[in-house]
């Protein structure tokens, strides 16, 4: 565990692998351990507990773009699970220059407030240019009416359900889906990128 400290608030973050990054936004406790050991041979994991109070006068989107300089990320992945979802699409908007790909994974019921969020955030989306994936389990899919507005708002979204639904009650074999899920998309991005940057050069 390593402390910086933004606008004199501390953040605590942590890292993981030592590949290209990806940052993975705050979400319910220990959501994110059991995946962290599969995403952390390709990828330089970064988790981080957001501050309470986020400092005065900087928004939530604005502390993860602060986090992003300081650590000197001018280019990463962001994911998060479900209550982060409006987060990681604001961020995504905010740092386009350092966004490469954004991954939301839904395992858990969207709640109200962050459908609402969302619903706000759905005339901007079609100017995300980067990647997203939309991995999330069966019911989720069914019972969130803003998943299809997501996925017809977001340019450049492919959607995969997870097998082994959260109401098995298998949480490692949920997570290996994630994380297996999570690398498959992260590869195909970055090789994408690579393509690109190779045509780029030969003109």
């Amino acid at each position: 565990m390593t402390t910086v400290y933004l606008q004199g608030t501390p953040v605590v973050y942590d890292t993981v692998g030592d590949g290209f990054p990806l940052l993975l936004l705050p979400g319910p406790p220990g959501v994110w351990e059991p995946t962290l050991a599969l995403l952390g041979e390709l990828c330089r994991v970064i988790t981080y507990t957001a501050p309470l109070p986020v400092p005065e006068g900087m928004g939530a989107a604005a502390l993860v773009e602060a986090l992003m300089q300081v650590l000197g990320l001018e280019r990463c992945y962001v994911a998060s699970q479900v209550p982060s979802w409006p987060l990681a699409l604001e961020v995504t908007l905010r740092c386009a220059h350092r966004v490469e790909g954004v991954v939301l994974v839904g395992t858990h019921t969207v709640e109200a407030d962050v459908q609402q969020h969302l619903t706000t955030l759905v005339p901007r989306l079609p100017t995300v240019s980067v990647p997203t994936a939309l991995l999330m389990t069966a019911e989720v899919r069914t019972t969130s009416p803003v998943v299809e507005r997501l996925r017809t708002h977001l340019p450049r979204c492919t959607t995969q359900v997870l097998a082994g639904p959260a109401a098995s009650g298998d949480v490692q074999r949920l997570a290996l889906h994630i994380g297996h899920a999570m690398t498959a998309f992260l590869v195909q991005c970055e090789r994408q990128r690579t393509l690109v940057r190779g045509a780029s050069f030969l003109l």
